[in-house]
């Protein structure tokens, strides 16, 4: 995560996304450039008002995958051990690139590990996560 930070400019964001990260501690390393943060959240018991000083907005993912927020609405979005619980990566993926700004960024990071390969069945997955082909 840290690493991948290192890859962005020298700049303010100012709208981020944060997706499925809670109290938004994974923001922590560039808080001081977010400006407005938004987090992407089913849990409603892992949530806080503010992160270092920034008010954290809080929206609740819809089934569909579809993104509640007009197209190029975010600068950065990050997605941190996130999608392999989501049954429709596609359609989020599309709704990143419906949601980022243009000269935006997006990081994600995922568990190779555990994901392995997605062309194959997934011994031990579940109905929440997504089917293979």
């Amino acid at each position: 995560m840290e690493h991948g930070y290192s890859f962005l400019p020298d700049r303010v964001f100012s709208n981020v996304i944060c997706v499925g990260g809670a109290f938004g501690h994974e923001l922590i390393p560039i808080i001081k450039k977010c400006k407005e943060i938004t987090i992407l959240e089913p849990a409603e018991g892992f949530r806080s008002i503010e992160l270092c000083g920034v008010r954290i907005n809080y929206v609740k993912p819809l089934p569909s995958g579809i993104l509640p927020f007009d197209d190029k609405s975010f600068d950065l979005i990050t997605c941190f051990g996130v999608l392999h619980h989501v049954p429709n990566v596609s359609t989020v993926m599309k709704e990143f690139h419906r949601t980022l700004r243009p000269n935006g960024f997006l990081l994600i990071r995922e568990p190779e590990v555990s994901m392995g390969d997605w062309r194959k069945p997934r011994k031990g997955g579940t109905k929440r996560e997504k089917e293979s082909h």
